[in-house]
């Protein structure tokens, strides 16, 4: 069995970082009750399809969820969407009787997107992973 570790940080910083990449926006403003509908100006048909949009992007085919057309309407806010997201996630419960044994290599975590400029960084000034022997002489 495949095992997800997953925090609503995590989906929240992938809800904000698609708004970023669409519109341009900085990260920084984005707020847990950023009205994206009103900000972005989305119709309520256009609002409705978002659904069909944000259940494509892999993180969200990772996760398992969809979001349905029909609680669009009910959405508003960056945290709305989490909210919708994270209720819907499958829980993990502990079950009488069987083990207690825990496979930790057997967990992937659901971690928040790096950022264009964390990934340029890394690529930029990873140091060489081959070491020069001393020698003496």
């Amino acid at each position: 069995m495949e095992l997800l570790a997953v925090s609503k940080d995590a989906i929240r910083a992938h809800v904000i970082r698609y708004f970023h990449d669409v519109f341009g926006t900085p990260i920084s403003e984005f707020k847990p009750g950023t009205k994206v509908r009103n900000a972005y100006s989305y119709s309520d048909p256009a609002w409705r399809q978002f659904a069909n949009v944000f259940n494509k992007l892999s993180w969200m085919r990772q996760l398992g969820v969809l979001l349905s057309l029909r609680e669009m309407p009910g959405l508003s806010t960056i945290d709305d969407i989490v909210n919708a997201i994270w209720g819907k996630l499958s829980k993990i419960i502990s079950v009488s009787g069987l083990s207690t044994r825990f496979d930790r290599s057997a967990v992937q975590k659901f971690a928040a997107p790096k950022s264009k400029r964390a990934v340029l960084k890394s690529k930029r000034g990873a140091p060489s992973k081959t070491r020069r022997k001393k020698t003496t002489g």
